[in-house]
């Protein structure tokens, strides 16, 4: 085993003679020596020695303290600081430069060596640990990294067969039949969910948080969450609460990551709950900021509680509250972690209070702004004569949306590839464009920005949909900033599509009939 170097500096040459002396009876090899900061800067930094012994008091501008902050930024060395003062102000100056070991002259053998290998032994403890936690982080990303690419590869195919299940069920089928294809579409959800939730998680453990921001009304917004539950826990004979009351109307904020929040804790809620009830209670506190609330959502049960070694953990990844060998409920244990995640994103926070056997109270906090503004009612038959071009990839095969949409009463027309959908933007009347997840997402920016520049048949202000395969992909920001009204997440069901649909053309109605008027007011 080689010795390790040692570089000395001191601007007395008769003590640093001394200590080279000392160093030579003790085992050790002297890497170089230096009378000033200067030079030991330069010198740890060609010689690479193992460890440095610095006096505090040098000659010149630069002192002993300076020149083992300057080493440390070109060289991984510990120093150890030799000084013949130990007033404060000195120890105050030498703590100051983090060193790993500090000897009052006159020192004798015996202590140089202990002060040299303790440092050396605690500048390896450090390197290995930052070794390991650099190796952690990058298995860490690794993991994402595959979470993410598994999400996406295996979500395509599947995607298709919930297309095909789709189309099945609106063609004419016996019971059986019906019933076998539902079915099928519902085991093809289930896993289309545990993709979309993996590939969530991966974007949020990767930074990556779309927040969607968007006006929407409070009140019925928790509602309409808390309504699909309501038959769960009545089969489960449980009582339902869900208090509301308070809340203003119309916020600004992240409703897709709240929903995704709240979904979470009452899935929770109901799985672990076998009797009694469960209760959401909806409540706005005032925050700093002007215009701003704090939206405190409580979902509280009266299931079996979480155990209080299992609480500290209970917000980690792939955590669950029952021993995996035998757990009765299914899931994979991301669903708090991703409350967690998403509450910080958002700027807010989600906690728990529980004792085991008697329930739980899961408290989500998040920011929303205040704003005042009036809705758009959107009409019975919304798409009722509506010429929508549906415009997909050049080889996907129809999508259910086309269907879905003629149901609805739409005209459609649709196209297969860029250049057959900038034909029919040039040729024909359209009154609103619907991107399909199949075609690539820089030719509908691309094509959105011809029609926003009018440079089609189209009015500029037609209503444009884009359909992308996650909420959280990067190219949901990209579409908007072509100039798409609204980007929505690739399902199975139609409906919200159409219902976005409908909901844009209302509000292209309102906007319009809103001018007409004031064009009128303001003619003589």
């Amino acid at each position: 085993m080689t010795e390790p170097s040692i570089l000395v500096v001191d601007d007395e040459r008769i003590v640093s003679l001394d200590i080279q002396g000392a160093l030579s009876r003790l085992g050790y090899r002297v890497a170089g020596c230096a009378a000033t900061g200067a030079e030991a800067v330069a010198l740890a930094a060609s010689s690479s020695p193992d460890l440095v012994l610095m006096d505090i008091r040098l000659a010149g501008d630069m002192d002993g303290t300076e020149a083992a902050v300057n080493i440390a930024h070109v060289r991984d060395v510990p120093v150890v600081f030799l000084t013949a003062y130990s007033d404060e102000d000195t120890m105050r100056r030498a703590l100051g430069a983090s060193p790993f070991g500090y000897l009052i002259k006159p020192f004798e053998d015996r202590e140089l060596r202990g002060a040299i290998e303790l440092a050396l032994t605690k500048h390896a403890a450090e390197r290995d640990l930052k070794r390991a936690r650099r190796a952690a982080e990058e298995a860490d990303h690794a993991k994402t990294a595959f979470l993410g690419t598994l999400s996406h590869e295996l979500r395509t195919p599947m995607n298709g067969i919930l297309g095909m299940a789709e189309l099945l069920l609106l063609s004419d089928l016996d019971h059986d039949q019906r019933e076998t294809v539902g079915h099928l579409k519902n085991c093809a959800q289930s896993f289309t969910g545990i993709l979309n939730q993996l590939l969530d998680f991966s974007s949020l453990e990767a930074g990556v948080c779309d927040l969607g921001t968007q006006d929407f009304n409070l009140p019925e917004f928790i509602e309409g969450i808390a309504g699909s539950y309501r038959e769960r826990a009545a089969q489960k004979k449980l009582e339902f609460v869900v208090s509301t009351t308070g809340l203003p109307h119309t916020v600004v904020g992240a409703p897709n990551l709240i929903r995704q929040s709240l979904e979470h804790l009452l899935d929770n809620a109901l799985a672990y709950t076998a009797k009694g009830c469960v209760r959401v209670a909806a409540s706005a506190e005032p925050a700093s900021a002007p215009d701003s609330l704090m939206l405190c959502l409580c979902v509280a049960d009266t299931g079996c509680g979480i155990a209080a070694d299992l609480l500290p953990l209970i917000f980690e990844s792939f955590t669950q509250g029952e021993d995996f060998m035998t757990r009765r409920l299914g899931g994979l244990g991301l669903g708090l972690a991703m409350c967690r995640k998403v509450a910080e994103c958002l700027g807010g926070s989600v906690g728990v209070e529980s004792t085991a056997g008697l329930g739980s109270t899961f408290t989500l906090r998040v920011p929303v702004q205040l704003k005042a503004h009036g809705g758009f009612e959107t009409p019975r038959n919304p798409l009722a004569g509506v010429r929508v071009l549906v415009a997909e990839g050049q080889l996907a095969p129809a999508s259910p949306l086309c269907q879905a949409l003629a149901l609805a009463g739409a005209q459609v027309l649709r196209a297969c590839g860029g250049a057959a959908a900038a034909n029919v933007l040039a040729e024909a009347r359209v009154d609103a464009v619907v991107f399909t997840a199949s075609l690539e997402g820089q030719t509908a920016a691309a094509l959105t920005r011809v029609l926003r520049d009018r440079r089609t048949t189209a009015v500029s202000e037609t209503p444009v949909l884009g359909v992308i395969a996650s909420e959280s992909e990067l190219g949901r920001s990209r579409r908007l900033e072509a100039g798409m009204d609204d980007v929505l997440a690739q399902t199975a069901d139609c409906n919200a599509c159409v219902e976005r649909l409908a909901e844009l053309l209302a509000r292209r109605s309102f906007v319009e009939s809103r001018t007409t008027d004031r064009q009128g007011a303001d003619a003589p």
